[in-house]
C-alpha cells in the first residue's frame, strides 16, 4: 500500500557558479549606483577673480603704455613692452630711449606677466572645475597659484619703477646742452595700473579661496560632531531597549 499523502524530499538544488557571480556583480553595481557622487568644492567667486587677474595681465602686457617720457630726446613717446619682444639689436631701440640694461629687465617683467596669466589661469580652472586629487586639492585650498599671482605682480611693478629710475639718469635719453628739456621725467601709464589692478584681483581670489576653504572645514566638524551624537544617541536607545526586555524580578512578601 502506497501513502500518497507523504510529502516527497526535494532534491538539493546547487547554484551554479555563473549565475551566483552575475549575481554577485549585479548587486555590486547596484551598490555602486546608489554611492554619493563625490563633491568637488567649486569656488565660483575666486574663479571669476582669478579670470579678471589673467585677463587684466593680458591686456597690460598688450598695451604699449608703461611709462610716458617726459623731457630729453624721447619726449612724449611711451616705453612699452612690444618693441623689446623682437629686436635685431639694442642700437636700434636707443633712438626710442631704451638702454640695454632696460631692455634686459623689460624681457624679464615680459617673462613674469606670462607666468602670472598661467598661474591665474590654472587657479581659475582649480576653483572653476574642482578636484579629487590630493596635491591639486591642496593647491587649491591654500590658493598657491593666486598668491604667486599676486607675488609676480609686485615684481613687475618694482621691476617698472627701477626701469624709470634707469631712464631718468641715462646718458640715451639726454639732449646734450642747457635747454629746459634737458631734464626728464616719468610718468606711469595705463599697464602699470592694470597690472595693481591684477594684484589686487589675486589677492581677492585667495581671500575668498581661503576663506571657503575655512567654512568647508567648519561645515566638515560641525558634521561629524552631529554624526557622532547621532550614533551615542542611537546606541544609548538600543541598551535601553535591551534592559526594557529583562523580566522583572519575582515578587518576594
Amino acid at each position: 500500500m502506497q501513502v500518497t499523502g507523504m510529502l516527497q524530499p526535494r532534491p538539493l538544488y546547487f547554484e551554479s557558479f555563473q549565475r551566483s557571480t552575475h549575481r554577485r556583480s549585479r548587486r555590486n553595481r547596484n551598490q555602486h549606483r546608489h554611492r554619493p557622487k563625490p563633491e568637488y568644492e567649486r569656488n565660483i567667486v575666486s574663479a571669476f577673480f582669478a579670470l579678471a587677474s589673467a585677463v587684466l595681465l593680458a591686456i597690460a602686457e598688450a598695451e604699449p603704455k608703461w611709462i610716458k617720457i617726459i623731457g630729453g630726446k624721447c619726449n612724449g613717446d611711451y616705453i612699452g613692452l612690444y618693441k623689446v619682444i623682437a629686436y635685431k639689436s639694442s642700437s636700434d631701440l636707443e633712438q626710442f630711449c631704451y638702454s640695454g640694461k632696460m631692455v634686459l629687465i623689460l624681457q624679464f617683467v615680459v617673462s613674469i606677466c606670462c607666468i602670472g596669466i598661467v598661474a591665474s589661469m590654472f587657479a581659475c580652472l582649480l576653483d572653476l572645475c574642482g578636484t579629487l586629487n590630493k596635491i591639486l586639492r591642496w593647491l587649491k585650498n591654500n590658493s598657491v597659484a593666486n598668491i604667486l599671482t599676486a607675488v609676480l605682480c609686485v615684481a613687475t611693478n618694482a621691476m617698472v619703477y627701477w626701469v624709470s629710475h634707469i631712464l631718468e639718469n641715462s646718458a640715451v635719453a639726454q639732449i646734450p646742452g642747457n635747454t629746459p628739456w634737458t631734464k626728464i621725467t616719468v610718468k606711469f601709464e595705463v599697464s602699470f595700473f592694470l597690472v595693481t589692478a591684477a594684484g589686487g584681483s589675486s589677492v581677492l581670489a585667495a581671500a575668498f579661496g581661503l576663506l571657503y576653504c575655512k567654512h568647508r572645514q567648519r561645515h566638515a566638524r560641525t558634521q561629524s560632531e552631529e554624526d557622532l551624537l547621532s550614533m551615542e544617541l542611537m546606541y544609548s536607545m538600543q541598551a535601553a531597549d535591551g534592559l526594557s526586555e529583562i523580566p522583572p524580578p519575582a515578587y518576594a512578601p
